[in-house]
């Protein structure tokens, strides 16, 4: 699995966005929302930051350098910076996740 981390249910469901950020924030990366249509997909994307995510309500299938995993409400992933990975919404309905990148000064550029 590389350097890809699943953590399944770090947080608890309903997903509380401020503890997700103060987490997040004790670890070094940003916090921000994201919602997705039912079946929208990202595929080959690079970063170079480090990016976590968490998925708040739905699921989320998640390939990273060719591994694939499923994740649901309350599990988090870390996707190592320069990572191809792809994204896809496999709920039946719009999901929604936090995600967030380190904020190391090198990787300020990180999206």
């Amino acid at each position: 699995m590389g350097n890809t981390r699943i953590t399944p249910q770090k947080f608890l469901a309903p997903v509380d966005k401020a503890v997700v950020e103060a987490d997040w924030d004790r670890r070094g990366f940003g916090c921000d929302w994201y919602m997705a249509p039912a079946g929208r997909k990202w595929m080959d994307c690079i970063h170079k930051s480090n990016a976590l995510v968490v998925v708040v309500d739905g699921r989320i299938a998640f390939t990273v350098d060719g591994e694939r995993n499923t994740l649901g409400p309350g599990d988090e992933i870390l996707i190592p910076r320069g990572s191809v990975h792809n994204i896809e919404n496999v709920s039946e309905e719009s999901c929604r996740w936090l995600y967030g990148f380190d904020v190391a000064p090198e990787n300020e550029d990180a999206a």
